[in-house]
């Protein structure tokens, strides 16, 4: 499982600073955390590997729209991941191994101050 290091820096869209983009840049980086809550619920205590699933392939299919390419790339890799898992039966890899760079990537995600303001 490789995770980010504490110290890893922000991400940001290239996007946010169109003014026609802006707005749902801004929306989108913050509905990010609801993403991330269903992540880490699907693998806690309690796995549900088909949410983890439909939250991937949700940010697989918006991310670049977005301007956040390689977001929907590790999206791409923890949905394929997850699929390859269900068809192995399910016990293959644990969940939250999988999800957790998906978890770590969306986390650094950010707007900057002034897009924010706008």
């Amino acid at each position: 499982m490789s995770r980010e290091p504490a110290s890893a820096p922000p991400i940001y869209s290239p996007l946010e600073n169109n003014p026609q983009m802006r707005e749902i840049v801004v929306l989108f980086v913050r509905e990010l955390p609801e993403h991330i809550d269903a992540l880490r619920r699907a693998s806690g205590p309690t796995p549900d590997p088909e949410t983890a699933q439909r939250v991937a392939h949700q940010l697989r299919g918006v991310a670049a729209a977005y301007g956040f390419e390689e977001l929907g790339e590790i999206a791409a890799g923890v949905e394929d991941q997850l699929v390859a898992r269900e068809r192995s039966g399910g016990d293959a890899e644990p969940l939250a191994g999988i999800v957790a760079p998906l978890v770590d990537y969306c986390a650094r995600i950010r707007v900057s101050d002034a897009s924010e303001a706008a």
